[in-house]
């Protein structure tokens, strides 16, 4: 039987089985011996906990670095913990059923929360044996001393504020290539918005581990005297301060952003000093959602509909947008031609693969042309000899940058004459009934 043992103030270790915590009282978590880091419920929200691990800073706002049952519901100041001797941590609440949040399917003697930022349960008394460590299950955080096994990945959270399962997530891959996806998708090339290019063509274990001195390694498991990667970021940015007064740690933000931060223990700041993909959030396959496009405005991202679509949620943008007229059924050309206009939008581009592409189109229009009369088309690039036609729904699509190459976008939309002034018969095609299009125009068909 294991006694209940009241937790009114932060307790260090050791951790002994029966301690509880309560999230009613602020002081309530277990501290690792230094107390940088504390293990507990994490205030997110008014009158809202999770259970995580947070950074301790006094000078500064707590850092969540680990979420438990990230996608269960927040739990209210009534919520307890409770170590078992079975290896388990038991999360109660009133009037709702007991909940297994961790579980380390093993009998335990102890548990400790170290300087590491690594909450373990042990299985023996002379904590030798760790039967279960949260180094082992990440969210959207990597410390120091942490290491990200192959076919393992880190999910971000859904917001600054919501530390749910998010959008994103950075994949170990199995043949030593780190990637960064939109989640939810098959991870393709297409689908990856930036990877360390790192494969190898023989097949051992890899894993990627960020050490005290900022450096965030591939290793190959078969070979531990040097990494075959290092991340471009912090090797030398401990500066003068002292190794022990920096704190490194590497999140998956929720805007798909993978970033290193540097946190200075003697004045409390924290400076992101490498980001991937780069510092222009738009370069995040699917920051904005289906038939919408990324531009920045004071270099901070927002997401537009497309011509022809409007937002699924005016409230929450990166959801996307879905058509703002009825679909007509296409059959073949001339019902492109009856029914849809082809909207140029220029400094548009997309990184999804075509389903068609040609790479001797004469001009734009001819591109618009070919993808008004195909039924499975919804969008058009041209670049100056290549069309590119895109199907429904139309994804990961940004504003271009200025330096990159002029191209011009088609979006298949209705006849909306009281928004696009565009007449069909610049279309120019021998097989066209244009005498038709142009009585659908006249008649006001949509």
């Amino acid at each position: 039987m294991s006694l209940s043992l009241p937790n009114t103030a932060a307790q260090k270790n050791p951790i002994t089985p029966g301690t509880s915590l309560s999230a009613r009282d602020y002081n309530s978590m277990w501290l690792s011996p230094s107390s940088r880091y504390a293990f507990g419920f994490y205030q997110q929200g008014k009158n809202h906990f999770v259970v995580g691990i947070w950074l301790v800073d006094k000078m500064s706002n707590k850092v969540l670095v680990w979420t438990a049952d990230r996608d269960g519901p927040p739990v209210t100041s009534t919520a307890e913990l409770r170590l078992t001797m079975n290896g388990t941590i038991i999360l109660t609440e009133q009037q709702r059923q007991d909940k297994l949040i961790v579980d380390a399917k093993a009998r335990a003697s102890s548990a400790s929360m170290l300087d590491s930022g690594n909450f373990v349960i042990y299985g023996d008394n002379d904590n030798t044996n760790t039967i279960w460590q949260s180094f082992e299950h990440p969210t959207d955080t990597l410390l120091e001393s942490q290491s990200l096994p192959c076919i393992r990945q880190l999910t971000s959270s859904l917001s600054e504020t919501d530390s749910s399962t998010g959008r994103f997530c950075l994949h170990m891959k199995d043949d030593g290539n780190l990637v960064l996806y939109p989640e939810y998708i098959a991870e393709t090339r297409w689908d990856a918005y930036w990877a360390s290019n790192t494969t190898s063509s023989y097949s051992v274990k890899y894993y990627l581990s960020l050490n005290s001195t900022g450096s965030l390694q591939i290793w190959n498991s078969r070979n531990d005297s040097s990494p075959i990667a290092t991340l471009p970021g912090a090797e030398n940015d401990q500066q003068k301060t002292g190794g022990n007064q920096i704190i490194y740690r590497a999140t998956l933000d929720f805007d798909g952003g993978f970033r290193l931060h540097a946190h200075h223990v003697n004045n409390g700041s924290d400076k992101i000093i490498a980001s991937w993909p780069g510092e222009n959030p738009c370069e995040v396959n699917g920051f904005c959602s289906f038939n919408s496009y990324c531009t920045l405005h004071d270099d901070k991202p927002l997401c537009n509909c497309l011509t022809g679509y409007k937002f699924i949620d005016s409230n929450k943008k990166t959801l996307g947008c879905e058509r703002n007229y009825s679909k007509a059924e296409c059959r073949g050309r001339k019902d492109g031609v009856a029914f849809y206009d082809m909207v140029p939008m220029n400094n548009i581009v997309w990184r999804e693969h075509p389903y068609f592409e040609t790479e001797d189109m004469s001009s734009d229009q001819n591109c618009s042309f070919a993808c008004l009369v195909d039924c499975n088309c919804w969008a058009a690039l041209y670049d100056g000899s290549r069309c590119k036609k895109q199907g429904f729904p139309l994804r990961y699509v940004r504003r271009a940058h200025e330096s990159e190459a002029s191209s011009t976008a088609f979006i298949k939309c209705s006849f909306v004459f009281s928004n696009y002034n565009i007449h069909p018969l610049h279309l120019q095609d021998s097989g066209i009934e244009v005498q038709k299009a142009n009585e659908h125009w006249e008649h006001g068909a949509e």
